[in-house]
């Protein structure tokens, strides 16, 4: 493996474990909001979670689909070599992932300022 093959991975490994670290913290500032007694704060909780959810699976759809094209047109003007495929889909996946770790990492942040503060 090549040294930007390596770089590219261990970049993606790392967003990877900061995102699951990120949706940890997420669930657990999260659950005792969403599964408590039914309030307006804790509806307007579960309608927050399903619309970043939806926002974030469109966004990284459209981003992925840019990035998917960008490569084809450069895989059909002969400017991305063989070796350099697999850095190529990396940045697929990472234009795919990143609007749901952006997310993710913003409600991470929110969830635990705000029970802090309690």
């Amino acid at each position: 493996m090549n040294t930007k093959t390596y770089r590219a991975m261990s970049r993606s490994a790392h967003s990877s474990a900061t995102a699951a670290f990120d949706v940890a913290t997420t669930l657990w500032f999260r659950m005792p909001i969403l599964f408590a007694a039914p309030t307006a704060s804790s509806m307007k909780e579960w309608e927050r979670a399903w619309s970043e959810k939806v926002e974030a699976a469109m966004n990284g759809t459209i981003a992925a689909g840019l990035a998917t094209q960008r490569m084809g047109m450069m895989m059909a003007a002969g400017m991305v070599a063989a070796e350099a495929l697999p850095i190529e889909m990396l940045r697929i996946t990472e234009a795919a992932t990143a609007p749901g770790y952006k997310a993710v990492a913003a409600n991470a942040r929110r969830l635990s300022r705000a029970k802090s503060r309690r």
